[in-house]
């Protein structure tokens, strides 16, 4: 008789299913009743407007699901790797590698997508027996399901090729999914507590960030859109892409568990790491991690000055721990070098960011330079207002202004052994205050950005060249507060046609009923916020804004601080964007508002509280907001400013 060896082992492939149907039957279960299930369940006249919902949610779980399942999948058809007694016997099958690799790759993938392809010939069924069309909905579906199935499915296969032990499997895919995530967050948490005035990373290393994390990507993809229960859309461009993408990449994965799977050694069956080129990677990779993450759990215990010196002790004893855990031995201390040395490595870079050698920390731009900055804050402490004016995000390319910033940026460097500690020494709390700052200078197309929080006297408000002088200067720039406020954008829009959609006056009760100025006006008491309706009474009151800007008496601040009882009353201006339902069927996209001004409105401006007056009772008794007894509250307090 003729031997000869195969490919694909269809016995392997049916025994697969036979032996691990708890997985793909659990799957069929939970899949069948959250869509056509959901969709029978539906009453009366009601599958036109709930079917497509149905569908577009669960495209939007397809992803999560794929997550979980892809490693239950994995972890039942590689089972055979971790046992050295199952590992010779399928070793010994006249199958080749290759075809056993084959075999058990396509019968975990079969594992979703056979269920899925019966619930979607019940889906046809049920939505054919109800003449709905769910075909581009259902093909989204299956599409999201199929893609990112293949994704997670072909990057737990490769985990588990590397590790040696089943629930090594899971891990090694948890830590694949979120490595980068972590160490993104790690990294950047322990530089913002070493670097004096470091405040993240450029905003393209979070967009990295994101991609190499799957499921956040995922998460942030939509698939249908709903306007009053119609489907507006199925976006076909970025949704698909990012599923095109990951897919590209699992048959990248696909590829590499296919040579790896030739390469491995049935002996290792039982090694928390399978492939010995990995054991270091492991071994010192989770010694940096440990030295990270737990050197700087302990210098938040002992003191932000021990960090340095905890870093290096828990990497080396990190690298202990993962010796342990690759030998499943304790007694592992006689491998000292390679703990000693990684613990080297780590100390260098301890020092390189305990000394500066980088020279972050001192770095001052020079003004000619830099071709504009970005201002996210800005403010003294004793002159915050809880609104936009203190936390802004807005671009200046004025040389002036740009000057003024390095003024403060210059002050936080001399201050930086000071600038972290509370501000002591000082015989009141008038005398001093400190100053939030954070921007972020272009210069062509490097970004550099810093976070400081500065002290300071009063007395150097008056003093030209410090950083209190510069700031109130700045404060006392109309154009650059209203520009910062965000009205430049307001008075944008309305000049190109647009209107504001909404303002809303909101009273905040910082000091108690009892000894507010308007304790009287009953509905804001009662309510706390009332909401314009007549346009008239907006543009009134935006006018009046205008002209308390222009003359100094709104939004106006002081570095040393002052008078803050003007943060009880609070306009919020909203504008731009579309609101759900003001969406045509065929328009592919859904946003709420796109810009909103929030402004305290001090008793100092005048014109701004006489046009509320004014407006407001008439809105009050126009929206029937006031009962009977409380019409003869509003006399005579809305007819005169506090």
């Amino acid at each position: 008789m003729r031997s000869g060896t195969s490919f694909f082992d269809w016995t392997v492939f049916k025994k697969n299913f036979t032996r691990f149907w708890p997985v793909w039957a659990s799957y069929l279960v939970i899949w069948v009743f959250l869509i056509p299930v959901n969709m029978v369940m539906q009453g009366p006249g009601q599958a036109n407007d709930h079917f497509q919902d149905i569908l577009c949610g669960a495209s939007e779980m397809n992803p999560i699901f794929a997550f979980f399942y892809a490693a239950v999948c994995a972890m039942a058809v590689l089972s055979h790797l971790y046992s050295a007694r199952s590992a010779n016997f399928y070793g010994a099958l006249p199958v080749r590698r290759e075809g056993l690799f084959l075999t058990q790759f396509a019968a975990g993938f079969a594992f979703t997508l056979v269920p899925q392809l019966a619930v979607a010939v019940l889906v046809g069924i049920v939505s054919a027996a109800n003449g709905v069309d769910t075909g581009l909905a259902l093909l989204t579906w299956l599409g999201t399901g199929a893609g990112s199935m293949f994704f997670f499915y072909s990057m737990a296969f490769l985990c588990g090729l590397f590790a040696g032990h089943i629930l090594a499997l899971p891990a090694f895919y948890v830590i694949a999914n979120f490595l980068y995530a972590c160490l993104y967050e790690l990294v950047q948490t322990v530089l913002e507590k070493a670097y004096y005035g470091f405040v993240g990373f450029v905003p393209h290393a979070r967009q990295v960030m994101r991609w190499f994390t799957p499921v956040t990507t995922f998460s942030t993809v939509s698939w249908g859109y709903t306007v009053d229960r119609r489907v507006v859309s199925y976006p076909a461009g970025q949704g698909w892409t990012v599923v095109g993408v990951y897919a590209a990449v699992g048959v990248v994965f696909a590829v590499l568990s296919f040579f790896l799977y030739r390469a491995r050694r049935l002996e290792s069956a039982g090694d928390v790491v399978a492939v010995r080129f990995m054991r270091p990677v492991f071994k010192y990779g989770a010694a940096l991690c440990t030295g990270l993450a737990l050197g700087y759990v302990t210098a938040a215990i002992l003191g932000d000055a021990t960090l340095p010196y905890t870093a290096v002790i828990c990497t080396v004893i990190g690298c202990f721990l993962a010796q342990m855990v690759l030998d499943k031995s304790f007694r592992v201390f006689h491998k000292w070098r390679g703990a000693l040395a990684v613990g080297a490595v780590m100390a260098a870079l301890a020092a390189c960011v305990e000394f500066d050698l980088t020279g972050f920390e001192t770095w001052l731009p020079e003004a000619e330079k830099v071709d504009s900055a970005v201002i996210d804050t800005l403010y003294s402490s004793g002159a915050s207002f809880y609104d936009d004016g203190d936390l802004q995000n807005v671009t200046v390319t004025d040389p002036e202004i740009i000057q003024k910033l390095i003024t403060i940026h210059r002050e936080a460097i001399e201050k930086r052994d000071i600038a972290d500690r509370p501000t002591s020494g000082v015989s009141s709390e008038r005398e001093t205050g400190r100053i939030i700052f954070e921007v972020t200078y272009v210069t062509g197309h490097a970004r550099r950005s810093r976070w400081y929080n500065i002290p300071f006297d009063v007395s150097d408000v008056s003093r030209p060249g410090t950083a209190a002088n510069a700031l109130q200067s700045l404060y006392s720039d109309r154009d650059f507060v209203w520009e910062v406020y965000g009205f430049d954008k307001l008075e944008q829009y309305l000049a190109s046609g647009g209107r504001i959609r909404e303002l809303n006056y909101e009273y905040r009760d910082y000091y108690g009923a009892e000894t507010d100025p308007e304790r009287n006006y009953a509905y804001l008491l009662k309510n706390g916020a009332v909401t314009f309706a007549g346009y008239d009474h907006v543009m009134e009151i935006f006018e009046a804004v205008k002209q308390d800007f222009a003359q100094g008496t709104l939004g106006v601040r002081n570095v040393s601080g002052g008078d803050d009882t003007g943060r009880s009353r609070v306009l919020y201006f909203r504008f731009g964007g579309l609101e759900k339902f003001d969406l045509p069927v065929d328009d592919s996209t859904v946003s709420g508002y796109s810009d909103a001004i929030c402004i305290c409105v001090g008793p100092d401006a005048r014109r701004t509280l006489e046009a509320i007056h004014r407006c407001l009772p008439l809105e009050l008794e126009t929206q029937g907001l006031l009962e009977p007894e409380e019409q003869e509250l509003l006399e005579p307090e809305y007819t005169k400013c506090p």
